[in-house]
């Protein structure tokens, strides 16, 4: 078989009641390492490789970053994988996707007010004043018209539905993604710290 290289202790040799003195390697702490036909045991040189997982943290521990590269993907895969994507997101990301979500709805149903202003005697007459209806509506703050049975018009019903509809969708939308962004993994990966030194057991005289 392949030689084998023991490291024993000081104290192989013990001396027997009568006077002799024998060998006990048995009974040696050794290290059982196969040599492999070295004569000698060099520690290898570390070379600085990219690892799978980083461990760019003060502690050596991760931070959660892959060094994988993309390469070929389609818009649309992340398209069909959305919520994902914001999740993934940085949190400076999904706060600017979501300001921009509320002001896109509000705009939108400023213009659906306009519409409807006169027939359903909102009393709108700027489009500001449309866009201060608006938000009111849809973060339910207050109304400022004169009617705010809007002479039981339907088309003013259809619009006050649709955008509490949306603002409920929308805030759920946020509420999930933020709550599932701060509770995701890669945060937690961060505190787990790995050693530099290896812990060796030595069960009878081998590693």
């Amino acid at each position: 078989g392949r030689p084998r290289l023991v490291f024993d202790s000081d104290e192989d040799e013990h001396t027997s009641g009568d006077g002799g003195s024998s060998s006990d390697s048995e009974s040696s702490t050794g290290l059982c390492l196969a040599s492999m036909g070295m004569s000698s045991l060099k520690a290898p040189k570390r070379r600085r490789v990219r690892r799978l997982l980083d461990r760019d943290a003060p502690d050596y521990q991760s931070k959660g970053f892959f060094n994988v590269k993309h390469t070929n993907q389609s818009a649309f895969l992340f398209l069909g994988d959305f919520y994902h994507v914001m999740i993934h997101l940085p949190l400076w990301g999904i706060l600017l996707s979501f300001v921009a979500v509320y002001c896109t709805s509000f705009l939108g149903f400023a213009l659906l007010w306009m519409l409807v202003s006169e027939p359903c005697g909102v009393g709108l007459e700027t489009f500001r004043e449309a866009f201060y209806l608006s938000v009111e509506t849809q973060m339910t703050i207050g109304y400022g018209v004169p009617d705010p049975y809007f002479r039981n018009c339907s088309e003013a019903v259809l619009v006050l539905l649709a955008q509490s509809m949306v603002g409920l969708v929308i805030d759920a939308m946020m509420i999930g993604i933020m709550f599932q962004h701060v509770s995701k993994a890669y945060t937690r990966a961060s505190t787990v710290i790995f050693s530099n030194q290896a812990v060796l057991q030595v069960i009878d005289g081998c590693v």
